[in-house]
């Protein structure tokens, strides 16, 4: 939701407060990419630069992207939650050369669904196989957490972070046999959060699976990359605008008791606000996910921020939970939600 990014470093002689170091994450290989570069994806034409952008950015086709790359073509299988002849589907289609996509419908909630287009790849693949998986599909919703209901948090995390480990499961004998890619969507809202614990959580598992997996693949010439967007809220639309009236309604009469409709007013401004004040160049994420699928030398985790956003996570790594708490809370505060 928020503007909120990722990165660090560390001081000699000290304990280390660089969260990548103590997760065992070598600093080196974290890779910003704080705007668009092609200068490591020589082997992307830019048509399939752009039938790449339109697999990211398109909503509707909400999406996991499977890419094969054969010399300097790449034949690609998309499958998403909604209708693979709507627009967002036709679209990738288009953009594309002739017979190098196929659109299939993946809800990567369904067990089931997730096991047909398994099959499906496995009889439409090419000689080589299977290079990569992008794991894509996310939704998210926000609110203070006891606005929120088991329902909503299961949700989100069926699809998040289940649904990623779904696909993985399914995929990974396919990647492993060709020493292929494995690229994850998380967001820097993993490390830092307010008023969006749902989808912090969600995407703060996606970390930790990833960071196994990565591991776990190295001895099978695997690679696994996390690419870490920052707030690019109006180039996906993926948190709709939610009015004060929608959330106090179905409120537990506990809740209203310590939550004015008032309140949840400026709570509703401050996040409208916030999304909208989110980067529209998708373009920026597109990028690095084709570099972690064509560089000879991919980084685990990819940075996609702007400064502001960067500045805010140096202070999460390096500050006291207690000092960057205050600071979070002024931040807000002087906004006029609180």
């Amino acid at each position: 939701m928020g503007p909120w990014q990722e990165q660090a470093g560390s001081t000699d002689g000290q304990k280390s407060t660089d969260k990548y170091e103590q997760m065992g994450t070598d600093r080196s290989n974290v890779k910003e990419i704080p705007n668009s570069s092609w200068t490591n994806s020589p082997t992307i034409s830019p048509k399939q630069k752009k039938a790449a952008q339109t697999n990211l950015c398109i909503r509707e086709v909400d999406h996991k992207m499977t890419v094969q790359e054969e010399s300097r073509e790449a034949e690609r299988s998309a499958g998403g939650q909604t209708a693979v002849d709507g627009d967002g589907a036709q679209a990738l289609i288009n953009h594309s050369s002739p017979g190098q996509v196929k659109v299939i419908r993946l809800d990567v909630t369904s067990d089931e669904e997730v096991e047909k287009v398994k099959q499906y790849v496995k009889e439409n693949l090419p000689d080589k196989g299977l290079w990569g998986l992008v794991n894509n599909a996310g939704i998210s919703m926000w609110g203070m957490v006891e606005w929120l209901t088991i329902d909503k948090y299961q949700k989100v995390l069926n699809v998040n972070l289940l649904g990623s480990i779904r696909t993985t499961l399914a995929f990974a004998p396919l990647i492993r046999k060709n020493k292929g890619r494995m690229v994850f969507l998380s967001s820097t809202n993993a490390y830092i959060s307010m008023l969006n614990s749902i989808y912090s959580m969600s995407k703060a598992g996606l970390e930790k699976f990833c960071d196994c997996l990565r591991l776990e693949m190295k001895k099978f010439g695997v690679q696994v990359c996390i690419i870490e967007p920052g707030n690019y809220a109006p180039a996906t639309n993926i948190q709709p605008f939610v009015d004060a009236e929608q959330i106090w309604d179905p409120l537990s009469a506990e809740v209203k008791e310590i939550c004015s409709k008032e309140s949840i007013e400026r709570i509703t401004n401050f996040v409208r606000e916030q999304l909208e004040s989110g980067s529209r160049k998708s373009h920026e994420v597109v990028d690095a996910i084709i570099d972690a699928l064509t560089s000879p030398s991919p980084k685990p985790r990819y940075l996609v921020a702007r400064l502001v956003e960067q500045l805010t996570l140096y202070l999460y790594l390096w500050l006291p939970t207690s000092l960057f708490d205050q600071f979070l809370l002024f931040a807000v505060r002087k906004s006029g939600w609180s």
